[in-house]
């Protein structure tokens, strides 16, 4: 056997009669091969996660505006990634006046993010409310947070699945699950 560089300084290990690559080299293609796997596995998997999401809370928003009444970035273009609050809706026939979306694909749960908080959670809401409502007149936002944890303000966890069909949970002010409280229908309202 005899080593050469090949183009790239990658040394190529030739039979000297034949010609043909070595062993090693085969398993160096397979290698690489599986890593270019992963990462169009990584790609698919992100992309449809972006997917989903888009779908899952234009869906829902459009079903919470059949009874409610849009608030702040609501109708805001959808950002994968972007951990800010899904929907603030007003209730004309409250209580509650104000209803906070967090929407999820499929059976998916408020998460926790790397600062410690927990999506929908009291807490996590009043920090992001004023970011809901940037830019706008009034003040919404104090309203909203000074009804929070009151029968004035619910949280809803909204999931749809791949069918369209939607799931409303309603959270606590840790964001858990209230039990009791799912309902499985198509429309949203009340």
């Amino acid at each position: 056997y005899k080593d050469r560089r090949n183009e790239d300084g990658v040394y190529e290990f030739m039979e000297p009669s034949h010609g043909t690559p070595h062993a090693r080299d085969y398993k160096r293609a397979d290698d690489e091969l599986e890593r270019q796997k992963t990462i169009l596995q990584t790609a698919r998997s992100t992309v449809q996660s972006a997917i989903d999401g888009a779908y899952s809370e234009d869906l829902a928003n459009s079903r919470m505006k059949s009874s409610y009444e849009a608030l702040g970035k609501t109708d805001a273009p959808y950002s994968h990634g972007e951990n800010g609050i899904d929907g603030v809706y007003k209730n004309p026939h409250g209580p509650p006046d104000y209803i906070i979306t967090e929407v999820k694909h499929g059976n998916q749960l408020p998460k926790t993010l790397a600062d410690g908080s927990k999506q929908a959670s009291d807490d996590w809401v009043r920090d992001r409310l004023d970011g809901h409502f940037a830019g706008e007149p009034g003040n919404t936002a104090a309203d909203i947070k000074s009804k929070l944890g009151t029968d004035k303000v619910q949280k809803w966890l909204i999931q749809v699945d791949d069918h369209g069909r939607v799931t409303k949970h309603q959270l606590d002010k840790d964001a858990n699950l209230i039990p009791g409280t799912m309902v499985n229908h198509l429309g949203i309202g009340g």
